[in-house]
């Protein structure tokens, strides 16, 4: 049989696969075993390649069946979530609405009983046993054209406008000390007793924005000899400060007593006339002839009773 190389590479790789010598068949030439041995090793080679191929694609295909299997459930959740939200969307304004309102409503009430509750500074404290009538002086407190106060005082014009409640008592006498404060100047007409007089615990000034003192006071109505009948009241003040002379300037109120004269109809607490009314302060001077107490006027006044003026005023 004639020698061909197919021949020999096909017994050689036969021989070396099963580990006998190449001798054992036939020696070949050098350079043709080398060729054989290269083409084993590449065989070899491809078989592995292809097996992690194989391998490497079943992984790749176990891993996009679980990532599709992840996508549509994180669908599936992403969808439930939005569900749930319309949901919440539809029913959460109307309940948060009605929640709102109760709690809106609660402390509104809250509110207006805690304020109800607790009284102003200048308004005045009830006390059922206390008969009366009750007022609000409108008071304005600056220089009247031919007053005997200091020249100096409310020169610039300036001056001090105030509210103060106050209650006519018609059942309580004033103690003898508050009505000795009154000024005798009636000496030809007749006088009633001196009543008690109660005042808010403040004044209002400044709309609200300063107050003054007030530690109450007495009344008494007079009948002159013309028969008009004239209500006199008095009331007890700590007055403005020195301090305060930044918001009233040369114009203020003197600690003391301030006093008030009104026409009445009949002699009656109810019946007090709307027209102005002076008020006047007691200060010593010349100005009657010899030094002693003179009246002189600081101002004048009105007043309303206490209902007409809470719905006008609003406080």
């Amino acid at each position: 049989m004639p020698y061909h190389p197919i021949w020999f590479i096909v017994i050689s790789a036969t021989a070396y696969s099963i580990g006998l010598p190449c001798s054992d068949a036939f020696t070949p030439h050098p350079q043709t075993l080398q060729e054989s041995k290269r083409t084993v090793i590449l065989v070899h080679q491809s078989q592995l390649q292809s097996s992690d191929e194989l391998a490497a694609g079943a992984e790749s295909s176990s891993l996009r069946e679980q990532a599709k299997g992840l996508k549509a459930r994180a669908e599936r959740l992403r969808q439930e979530i939005i569900d749930q939200q319309q949901i919440a969307r539809q029913t959460s304004p109307s309940t948060t609405f009605d929640e709102d309102l109760q709690v809106s409503n609660a402390v509104r009430s809250t509110t207006h009983t805690a304020v109800n509750s607790m009284p102003l500074p200048w308004s005045l404290e009830s006390n059922e046993e206390d008969e009366g009538e009750e007022y609000r002086l409108y008071v304005d407190i600056g220089r009247e054209e031919g007053t005997w106060m200091d020249a100096r005082w409310g020169a610039s014009g300036k001056r001090i406008p105030f509210t103060l409640d106050v209650k006519l008592l018609s059942n309580q006498l004033a103690d003898a000390e508050t009505a000795a404060k009154m000024v005798k100047d009636n000496n030809m007409g007749k006088s009633s007793k001196v009543y008690d007089l109660k005042t808010a615990p403040f004044a209002r000034l400044r709309d609200g924005f300063d107050r003054m003192q007030c530690y109450g006071g007495a009344y008494r109505i007079d009948l002159g000899n013309n028969g008009q009948y004239t209500i006199r009241m008095m009331v007890k003040v700590e007055g403005t400060k020195a301090d305060q002379n930044y918001m009233y300037g040369d114009v203020s109120i003197p600690k003391g007593y301030l006093y008030f004269s009104l026409p009445c109809f009949g002699g009656r607490i109810n019946q007090l006339s709307s027209k102005e009314g002076p008020v006047t302060v007691r200060q010593v001077g010349w100005h009657t002839g010899w030094r002693r107490d003179e009246s002189r006027i600081v101002g004048f006044f009105q007043t309303k009773p206490i209902t007409i003026a809470r719905r006008k005023d609003s406080y």
